[in-house]
Parts: C-alpha cells; sequence; structure tokens
C-alpha cells in the first residue's frame, strides 16, 4: 500500500506540473517543489512572490511556479514527501527545476543537483562560509544547495519559578534533575498537580526521537571541542543511562514524548518547569539558554532547517535561470527579511552581528551553542537508520534491554 500511495504522490506531482517550457516569446517558467509544515505558509510563498516581482521589473523573463504540499492540500507527510523526491529524481524528471527540502536528505539527493560554487558568484558564497553550513549543505565535497533558514533545539526554564525558589538556569543533566524536582515537590506542597518537570521530545513515531538521541550522546562529551562519540564508547553508554534516569525522575513515558502543539500549550501557559524545544524567540514564562551537558560548558544544539538546489536534470537554459533564483532569494536582503519577518533562523552568520536581527532574534544565544548535524554523510539513507535507532534506543529507555546492548546493535 505505501508503495502505491508513492506512486499516486508522484502522478499527482507530474500532471499538476506540466507547464510549457515557453510562454509569451523568450519567457522561461521554472517548477519549484517544497513541503511546508504549516497551512498557511510563511516560508515559501512571499520568497516565491518577491523574486517574481524581481524579474519583471528587471526584465529577466523568468516566472517561478511553487508546487507546495502541506496539511491544507495534502495528506502527505514529511517523510513521504522525502521519499517522493527521491523517486522523482532518480527518474531524472525534468518536470521541477528547484528543489526546497529538509537538509537531512542533502547526502541523498546531492548528485542530482548543481554544484552551486561553480556558478554562483564567490562573494555570495563567502556568505555561507561555515562548518556547520558545510556539514549541511555538501554532498561529496559539492555545493548542492544552500540554507534556507535553520532550526536548532533549546532550553526553556520557568523564570519566575526560577526565582520563586531561588535556583539558577541548569547548566549540567545532574543540576536539572536536581532542581527540578526540588521546584515540583515544593509546588506540590501548594496543591500545584499540573506542573510538567521536563519534556524529553523523544517521540517514538517521529523522527524528533532520534535528534534527541543523537544531541544527547553529543552533550556527554569530555570536552566542548570533542568529536560526537564513538556508539561503542563507555560516553555513550553513560549517556543513555543518563537519559533513561532523566526519565525516570522527572517525566512519565507518556511525557517523555509529547511533541509539538502539546509542548507549545505548555510554553505558553507555564505549566512546565522544563522544556526542551526548537528555538520560537521569546516566551513570556521561559528563560531561553543552551541545552545542558554532562559537565558546565559542555552543550549540544542538533540542527535541522530546509535548503534550496537547483536540478541537473533541467534543460541547460532552465539551469541558468535557476541559479539566478537561487542567488536572489538567499541574498543577505531577503534573508534578513526573512528572518525579521518570521523571526526564522539564518545560515548567514554575519546576520548574527547585525543590530536590527538581535532587536528580534537572540544573537548571543546562537553564538554559544554547540551544534551538531544528524549523521548523514554516514548514512546515505538516514530515514532507515533513524528508525533503526529509535527502535533498539526505545527498548533501553522504555525497556528491560542495557545501554550497551542496544548500543552494539546500530554497529551492525
Amino acid at each position: 500500500m505505501r508503495f502505491i500511495f508513492h506512486i499516486y504522490i508522484i502522478l499527482n506531482i507530474l500532471i499538476v506540473s506540466i507547464i510549457p517550457l515557453r510562454v509569451l516569446g523568450d519567457e522561461i517558467i521554472l517548477n519549484a517543489l517544497a513541503y511546508s509544515f504549516e497551512e498557511e505558509d510563511i516560508l515559501y510563498t512571499p520568497l516565491i512572490k518577491k523574486f517574481n516581482e524581481y524579474s519583471k521589473n528587471n526584465n529577466l523573463n523568468i516566472t517561478l511556479n511553487l508546487n507546495l504540499f502541506s496539511p491544507s492540500n495534502s495528506t502527505i507527510e514529511a517523510n513521504d514527501f522525502g521519499t517522493t523526491v527521491e523517486a522523482l529524481l532518480s527518474r531524472k524528471t525534468n518536470k521541477y527545476d528547484i528543489y526546497f527540502y529538509d537538509n537531512v536528505y542533502t547526502k541523498k539527493y546531492g548528485k542530482h543537483f548543481i554544484n552551486l560554487e561553480e556558478k554562483i558568484p564567490k562573494d555570495h558564497m563567502e556568505l555561507f562560509s561555515s562548518d556547520l553550513n558545510y556539514q549541511l549543505c555538501t554532498s561529496d565535497n559539492r555545493w548542492v544547495g544552500l540554507p534556507l533558514n535553520i532550526d536548532f533545539t533549546v532550553l526553556y526554564s520557568n523564570i519566575e519559578l526560577l526565582n520563586r525558589y531561588n535556583k539558577e538556569v541548569p547548566k549540567t543533566w545532574n543540576e536539572l534533575i536536581e532542581t527540578g524536582l526540588y521546584i515540583y515537590n515544593e509546588e506540590l506542597k501548594n496543591n500545584n498537580n499540573d506542573l510538567m518537570i521536563y519534556s524529553g521530545l523523544i517521540n517514538k513515531d517521529d523522527e524528533s526521537g532520534s535528534s534527541t538521541i543523537i544531541e544527547f550522546i553529543h552533550s556527554y562529551r569530555e570536552l566542548k571541542e570533542d568529536p560526537f562519540p564513538d556508539l561503542d564508547s563507555q560516553i555513550a553508554i553513560d549517556a543513555l543511562e543518563k537519559l533513561k534516569e532523566l526519565k525516570n525522575k522527572t517525566s512519565t513515558d507518556e511525557q517523555f514524548q509529547v511533541y509539538g502543539d502539546y509542548i507549545i500549550d505548555r510554553l505558553f501557559s507555564g505549566k512546565a518547569i522544563f522544556l526542551k524545544f526548537f528555538y520560537l524567540g521569546l516566551s513570556p514564562f521561559y528563560k531561553v539558554s543552551i541545552i545542558p551537558g554532562r559537565k558546565e560548558g559542555v552543550s549540544s544544539s542538533i540542527m535541522l532547517g530546509n535548503n534550496v538546489s537547483a536540478s541537473i536534470h533541467s534543460s541547460k537554459e532552465k539551469q541558468e535561470a535557476a541559479i539566478k533564483v537561487i542567488e536572489f532569494i538567499t541574498s543577505k536582503e531577503n534573508i534578513k527579511e526573512l528572518s525579521l519577518r518570521n523571526n526564522a533562523l539564518t545560515g548567514i552568520s554575519s546576520l548574527y552581528d547585525d543590530e536590527e536581527v538581535c532587536k528580534v532574534m537572540n544573537c548571543e544565544l546562537y553564538k554559544s551553542i554547540q551544534p551538531i548535524v544528524r549523521p548523514t554523510k554516514e548514512n546515505e539513507n538516514y530515514d532507515e537508520y533513524s528508525m533503526k535507532l529509535r527502535y533498539y534506543v526505545y527498548d533501553f529507555i522504555y525497556g528491560d534491554k542495557s545501554a550497551k546492548e542496544v548500543l552494539k546493535k546500530l554497529l551492525i
């Protein structure tokens, strides 16, 4: 049934996108494909509209059409969309010229995309010259995409409750457990029975679970400069054992897995002591800080986001036009406007020194995070690895397997 569903989606995408190459003389029609988690798209559509206005005003004779899948027009989910894009690219279809996609698929899709470093001016590419962007946007040492936006996880600490009990924002996992339990027990004395200590963001059926596991192991390294711990190391074993301790002492199995709307509701009701979630900007009840670690000064934050790329399967003329689109929408001016309008994080590091941007965004927080990317270059079929990771680790966190045993299975 899943195979038939993907065939149906592919046929639907191909049918709705059959648009002539040229109309009205020399006009070039480009087609872009994207997926949005939100019913109201605030990321892609404004950029497409702005480019088309720019093209018209500057006589570029390029029109960009967007086929956007979202909860409002489709039942397709993010993972299914990723599989569908892979199927389209594998068929070497020329129906789409530009792809917006989760950066977890950069390695998988990379061979189908233009090396932007060879096409886009050097000064533009230098806007994105960071080790993090290199990890998120390259495949086989080729810059196959540029970051449209990025996301990272942070710790939200209930500042009212911390102040009430003269406690500090935790910098280690032990401090979080100790502070959380103390405040929770004190609040119980005041009949506050609707208070969560911590949400682990380990959803058993969602990519967020895998991201949290990767992030937590990374937070357990000895030194800030250390690489991701080997899965057969004692550090990885200790990390999973601490993660289970965190779940057992601060949460229930159900609460440790909650995600999305439930977390957001707690963020804006103040009914949690600590929450781990993606950076959303200001919250009336919470102070935002980096994720705790095994030791003070060591942290971790999983990096997610969306890239934009141009297909090598389009005609040469369309490829050249697609490069102009990408260069325009990823300009510093447009990315800055996107950040200001949507409070969206950006891959252009210099914007975190921009006074106007830093008025609406916590630039110092961004500069202090210790990022980790998902291991997509080591695991090209990351979706399969992610499911395997959750399956085995959950046997430990929610079952009776040992940490060493489940980590060993991941190495097979």
